[in-house]
């Protein structure tokens, strides 16, 4: 178990095939990754900090990693990839570094932002709360896609490659392309 508490930074590899609770501060990765087997809860209103370097937040097949208790802007500032389960029920998740999924992204009620380029190439996308697109290519080819809320597509080009049933979808600048 590891508990980061405080402004940290990651200059390795960091391995978690237990339980890591982020509770406050920031988390800068420099020349460093963060390679999750288990479960990683993301509390604070903060970033993944990008210090430099070759850097990278993977959230492995068996990981599960949660935001569940802040309510403003978690962001992160270096490549984050999924193959696991995302979780994302409070507050806003931003992906500004960039990444891809090929698991589960599961956003019941909160907001889910792309402001840089990332690829979903397989997995489960659902969204009931907002997804936001404000930067980059965002290429959105799951499995399965499903958002119930809203969409705003701000800026990206958004390729996607299913079929959509949002309830809201405003559109004030980007591009929608694909074949969904």
């Amino acid at each position: 178990t590891l508990t980061v508490d405080g402004n940290v930074s990651l200059g390795r590899v960091l391995t978690n095939n237990g339980t890591v609770t982020w509770v406050s501060g920031q988390f800068a990765i420099g020349n460093g990754t963060v390679d999750n087997n288990g479960s990683f809860t993301a509390q604070p209103d903060n970033t993944f900090a990008n210090a430099g370097g070759t850097n990278a937040v993977n959230n492995n097949a068996a990981g599960t990693f949660t935001r569940n208790t802040g309510t403003g802007n978690l962001d992160a500032n270096v490549p984050f990839t999924n193959a696991g389960t995302l979780t994302v029920s409070t507050g806003t998740f931003r992906f500004f570094g960039g990444g891809g999924s090929t698991g589960t992204i599961n956003v019941p009620s909160a907001t889910l932002t792309f402001g840089n380029s990332y690829d979903v190439t397989a997995g489960t996308v659902t969204v009931g709360g907002t997804l936001n697109l404000q930067g980059g290519t965002v290429n959105m080819t799951p499995g399965t896609f499903t958002v119930t809320g809203t969409v705003h597509l701000l800026g990206s080009t958004f390729n996607l490659n299913k079929a959509s049933a949002a309830a809201t979808w405003n559109q004030s600048g980007g591009t929608l392309a694909g074949s969904g």
